[in-house]
Formats: C-alpha cells, sequence, structure tokens
C-alpha cells in the first residue's frame, strides 16, 4: 500500500511541474524518472519525443557529472600525497 501511495505521489508531482522539474531528476536519479516520465507519455500526460531527448540529455549529463566528479577527487587525492587502485 505505502508502495502504491509513494507511486501515485510521484505521478501528481511529475504531473503538476512537468518538464520543468524532468531534467533535474533525470540527471540525478535516471532510470527511474526515465520510467515514469515514459508511463505518463504513454497516457498523454507527456510527449514522447520530449520524454526521450531529456532522458538522453539527462543520462549524459548525469555520466558528465560524475566522471569530473571522479577527475577531481583523482587529482585532490594526487596532491594529497595518496593512491588508490589498481592503476594509480
Amino acid at each position: 500500500m505505502h508502495l502504491h501511495l509513494t507511486g501515485q505521489i510521484f505521478f501528481e508531482f511529475l504531473k503538476h511541474y512537468g518538464y520543468w522539474v524532468m531534467l533535474p531528476l533525470m540527471i540525478v536519479e535516471g532510470p527511474v524518472v526515465t520510467l515514469f516520465a515514459a508511463i505518463m507519455a504513454s497516457l498523454g500526460a507527456f510527449n514522447v519525443w520530449i520524454v526521450l531527448v531529456f532522458s538522453i540529455l539527462g543520462d549524459l549529463i548525469g555520466d558528465a557529472i560524475f566522471y569530473g566528479l571522479a577527475i577531481a577527487l583523482e587529482w585532490i587525492c594526487k596532491l594529497r600525497g595518496k593512491t588508490y587502485g589498481h592503476y594509480a
């Protein structure tokens, strides 16, 4: 019952805020938001092509952010004289 209410609340949240909140949520938690947005697009609440573009952009932007964060942390560790991993 609780899971059903959570899903319903998420649907209402996406329906209310629409595209404005979809891309940022897809960057943070891509697959789950993409699933909900795709279901809502199949029901006619969203344009399926906009959901597809936002899904691709959200995935690429999120990956780029995490890649940049990993590079920055590696650089900080090297400055501090610490190495981690096999190739360090």
